[in-house]
């Protein structure tokens, strides 16, 4: 198993976490999964890229 697919799995479970974090305390859910979506993409798109 690559360390890359290891380190995606839980970056990818902070971030979720974070996001629920977030929007229970602002109510905010699509904003946020949006935003967790947004960053989600960026950091898969970046281990595949760099």
């Amino acid at each position: 198993m690559k360390l890359s697919s290891l380190v995606s799995v839980i970056s990818l479970t902070e971030i979720l976490m974070v996001g629920q974090q977030l929007y229970s305390q602002n109510f905010l859910v699509m904003e946020t999964m949006t935003a967790v979506a947004f960053i989600t993409s960026l950091s898969s798109r970046c281990s595949i890229f760099c």
